[in-house]
């Protein structure tokens, strides 16, 4: 049988960007460790003010702890008087990190900044009500680095299932007799075959996934980190609250990061999502990502930092990523993990229909359940998901976007000279930073392996 196109031939659909200045694009020529030294020429453009960074970051951290809520917490930005935000970022602006170290804060002490000032439309804690299309895209800006409206959110959802069902219902056809995503969903959903016998056989599945991945890092990355993830069953409070698994980064002093596995509802889950939960939060997912964003040591200015675009893409993209590394050992694994993508997709439609456009929840209940053929419990809770956490959800397939589209770009312009691994630790060399200095840093590795 010949396989249907996998999710990655699909083309990537461009978004507009916030702008990088040339400035940010020269110092991530800088920044990216595996790239060559840059010309005389190039590096002569970059002024060096030596303390300067570290100065302005302490202001700032002094200025969040004074202000901090009564848990702790300190301050967001947007709560600082204008006069001095406005004189740190002028500040940052005019000049550049001493070393790399000085410069990735700078960036985001910048972003900080930004994320701040993008939530000037919305109230102090947004949800559980309409926000409105300023706040919305504000949210989003915040999230995501990316300057989009409700209704180019709401079309990149219509366009990318579009092409993308179509290669679900070719798979299902060949596999299982069956001619549209919504019953190929409901035929793994109800199977007796494809559901759970007992949380210790999900428990054993979600462990051989995970250590078959971690097993096939090299294949993909350069360097894989020796942090270990311990599988726990997830307390029964969260898990009935929660999806089929959850990460939690483990501390640095040795203890390992957790995968918390929901048993609490193992009855009726299907087997596929096992597989797909490993790979999203585990290896090649969080897991391996947050590992690798540990070796960043953050000033204690940037508590709070947010980005959910290049996480929750990264935690997506593994889940195609791990397609490739040919983990799905069954075409019924590979059709669960194309319908999670393609409910990602339809996230955009539902938060924006919520958000901006004048959506009911039961309109968005009925889309879920008719176009994507998930059970109206299900569909319930995802709705009160998104009015409550406006933005949130639509954080992973933008930025799963944007991977992709930086991998088309890598693939054209290094044509035989791509390797996947590079292109990797491209992505991981500029830490946890928000998609805009993520896609500068691979602009600049492309512009440097040419």
């Amino acid at each position: 049988m010949t396989r249907p196109h996998r999710c990655p031939d699909l083309p990537a659909r461009r978004l507009r960007r916030v702008a990088n200045p040339t400035s940010i694009r020269v110092a991530l020529l800088l920044l990216v460790p595996i790239a060559a030294v840059p010309p005389a020429s190039v590096r002569a453009q970059v002024p060096v003010a030596g303390g300067e960074v570290e100065r302005i970051a302490d202001d700032i951290h002094a200025w969040r702890t004074e202000n901090a809520d009564e848990r702790g917490r300190p301050a967001g930005l947007q709560d600082a008087p204008a006069d001095a935000v406005t004189a740190w970022e002028r500040e940052l602006a005019s000049t550049v990190g001493s070393t790399p170290a000085d410069e990735w804060t700078r960036l985001m002490l910048l972003e900080l900044i930004a994320q701040g000032r993008a939530m000037d439309a919305c109230p102090a804690r947004p949800g559980g009500e309409p926000v409105g299309p300023d706040c919305w895209s504000g949210i989003v800006r915040r999230m995501t680095s990316l300057q989009l409206t409700a209704e180019e959110v709401f079309q990149l959802g219509v366009d990318m299932r579009a092409e993308l069902e179509p290669h679900i219902s070719e798979l299902s056809r060949e596999t299982l007799g069956l001619e549209t995503p919504v019953e190929a969903r409901a035929f793994l959903t109800e199977s007796p075959e494809w559901s759970f016998p007992s949380p210790e056989v999900m428990r054993e599945e979600s462990v051989g996934y995970l250590e078959a991945a971690e097993a096939a890092m090299h294949t993909v990355v350069r360097v894989v980190p020796t942090d270990p993830v311990e599988v726990v069953e997830m307390p029964e409070e969260q898990g009935l609250q929660f999806a089929a698994a959850a990460y939690y980064n483990g501390p640095r002093d040795g203890n390992p990061a957790r995968f918390f596995l929901n048993t609490t509802q193992w009855e009726g889950r299907p087997r596929t999502t096992a597989a797909t939960a490993a790979f999203h939060e585990g290896w090649p997912g969080h897991h391996y990502q947050q590992a690798r964003h540990r070796e960043f040591d953050r000033h204690p200015a940037l508590a709070g930092l947010v980005s959910n675009g290049f996480v929750e893409g990264w935690g997506l993209y593994s889940e195609l990523l791990a397609d490739e590394m040919g983990l799905y050992p069954s075409p019924e694994l590979r059709i669960g993990y194309l319908l999670h993508i393609q409910d990602a997709m339809m996230a955009l439609q539902i938060d924006t229909g919520l958000h901006v456009l004048g959506w009911s929840r039961e309109q968005a209940i009925d889309t879920m359940m008719i176009a994507g053929g998930r059970p109206r419990e299900q569909a319930e809770l995802y709705a009160d998901r998104h009015m409550n956490t406006p933005g949130q959800t639509v954080t992973y397939i933008l930025g799963y976007n944007v991977i992709l589209e930086l991998r088309d770009q890598a693939r054209a312009a290094l044509g035989d000279r791509f390797d996947i691994r590079d292109f990797h630790e491209a992505l991981m060399s500029v830490g946890p930073a928000p998609l805009t200095v993520v896609q500068a840093a691979v602009e600049a590795w492309i512009e440097e392996t040419r």
